[in-house]
C-alpha cells in the first residue's frame, strides 16, 4: 500500500472517530457552557456594581450628616449626656470583621444598655494611618456599622439608640509608627453615655 493510500485511510478513519457519539467534545455545548458562565458572570459584575452603588449612596449621605455636625459643632442632643463607661475593640488590617474578643466585649456593652435604658452608645470607628485619608475614612465607617449592625441583630438594641461616626486616622494615638501602635489604632471605640438625671424623682 502506497503513502497516499495509507494517508487518506487514516484521514478516514480519525474523521469517523471525531464524529461518532462519545468520541469527542460536544462543541456546541461547550460553546453554550461558555455563553452560560458568560451571562452568570455578567451577572455577577451587575450585582457588584449595584451593591457598590448602595454603598456610594450611604458614604455620600453619612459625609453629608459629617459636614452638618462639623458646621454645627457638633450635635447638642448628644451633649446633655454624660460618660458612662469606654472601651475598645481592634481589628485586622484593612478587615472590619468582629473576631471572638470583639463579641466578648460587645456582649458587655449590650448588657450595660440593657441594664440602662436611658443609656446610648456612640460608636467611634478608627484606622491606621497606613493607605489614602478618604479610605481610612471609609474603612473606619465599615468598623462602626459592623458593629451597630451587630449588636441590633445579636443582642437587640434599637438603632436608634445607638450612634456610629467614623474619624479614620485623625484619632492617632501612638506617636512611634510600629505594627503593635498601629494594632491599637484600629479599633472602634465604644462610648456609653447616660442622661445625667436619670434615676431623679
Amino acid at each position: 500500500m502506497n503513502k497516499r493510500l495509507v494517508t487518506l485511510v487514516t484521514g478516514l478513519v480519525l474523521s469517523i472517530l471525531v464524529f461518532q457519539p462519545g468520541c469527542a467534545p460536544n462543541l456546541n455545548q461547550r460553546l453554550s457552557d461558555l455563553e452560560n458562565q458568560s451571562d452568570e458572570d455578567r451577572a455577577d459584575i451587575t450585582a457588584l456594581k449595584n451593591y457598590q452603588k448602595a454603598i456610594d449612596t450611604r458614604l455620600d449621605k453619612y459625609y453629608e450628616r459629617l459636614d452638618e455636625l462639623s458646621s454645627t459643632g457638633g450635635d447638642d442632643a448628644l451633649a446633655q449626656y454624660e460618660l458612662l463607661d469606654s472601651t475598645e475593640i481592634y481589628f485586622e488590617i484593612n478587615r472590619h470583621e468582629l473576631d471572638d474578643a470583639a463579641r466578648v466585649e460587645l456582649e458587655k456593652t449590650a448588657k450595660r444598655l440593657a441594664s440602662r435604658p436611658d443609656a446610648i452608645l456612640e460608636v467611634i470607628g478608627c484606622a491606621d494611618s497606613d493607605g489614602p485619608s478618604q479610605y481610612n475614612l471609609q474603612l473606619g465607617y465599615y468598623r462602626a456599622e459592623k458593629v451597630k449592625n451587630y449588636l441590633e441583630a445579636v443582642w437587640a438594641i434599637p438603632m436608634t439608640r445607638m450612634f456610629t461616626l467614623s474619624v479614620g486616622e485623625s484619632r492617632i494615638q501612638s506617636v512611634e509608627d510600629t505594627p503593635e501602635n498601629k494594632l491599637r489604632e484600629r479599633r472602634v471605640i465604644l462610648r456609653l453615655k447616660g442622661d445625667p438625671t436619670y434615676g431623679d424623682n
